[in-house]
């Protein structure tokens, strides 16, 4: 089963599931921000009411966006055993990309509460750390998709987190091409600085300077 909040609903179904499917079911959640609170009692009765519905053996937590932190005593609470998958940084601060951060630590200091949201909120992230540390004590299974992200997240969290990289279905090799022809280059991911976008602007510009 595959659970996710999505509009004011928590949906469950089983995989695939598109977004605007009607093959899920839905239950009351409230919607958050990036500011998520410590407990919430509607989306902590949907959240007891789900687990005791699907009664899972294993619970893998991909990402916990949208989700009040209570979440996690839940989970931990039916006894199961639990994974915890990290795709970027919002383990460390609600504003997951760390944009204009350079060590991880740096975004539990007010100064970096203020630049990015607004105030100083560095207390509710510090307490948010520190729960999520202790979760993590109680979480066999921590993986990330490389070995970067799992030196990132250490710099908070004292823990083993383990390289699991994203899979993808295989395909055919392609050909190798012996006549070039105009070359394209395209990229695929968000225009955010951290993916690495910008950092191809300029040797396109020099190209393009010298092969126009």
């Amino acid at each position: 089963w595959i659970a996710f909040p999505y509009k004011g609903a928590l949906h469950l179904g089983k995989p695939p599931i598109p977004r605007e499917s009607t093959e899920t079911y839905r239950f009351p959640f409230t919607s958050f921000n990036i500011l998520v609170p410590h407990r919430d009692p509607v989306c902590e009765r949907t959240i007891h009411h789900v687990l005791q519905t699907v009664q899972p053996d294993i619970v893998h937590i991909v990402h916990f966006l949208g989700y009040p932190l209570s979440l996690f005593e839940a989970v931990l609470g039916t006894g199961k055993p639990v994974v915890m998958t990290f795709h970027d940084y919002y383990a460390i601060h609600p504003f997951y990309t760390l944009e204009g951060c350079g060590d991880p630590r740096e975004a539990l200091t007010p100064e970096y509460s203020v630049k990015v949201l607004g105030s100083d909120l560095s207390s509710y992230v510090r307490q948010r750390v520190e729960f999520l540390g202790r979760v993590m004590e109680h979480v066999p299974y921590l993986t990330v998709p490389s070995p970067y992200l799992a030196r990132r997240l250490s710099g908070v969290y004292p823990n083993r987190f383990s390289v699991v990289e994203y899979g993808i279905e295989p395909f055919a090799v392609p050909p190798r091409i012996r006549d070039w022809k105009p070359f394209r280059f395209g990229f695929f991911g968000s225009l955010l600085p951290q993916k690495g976008w910008d950092s191809l602007l300029e040797p396109f510009r020099r190209v393009r300077a010298r092969h126009p």
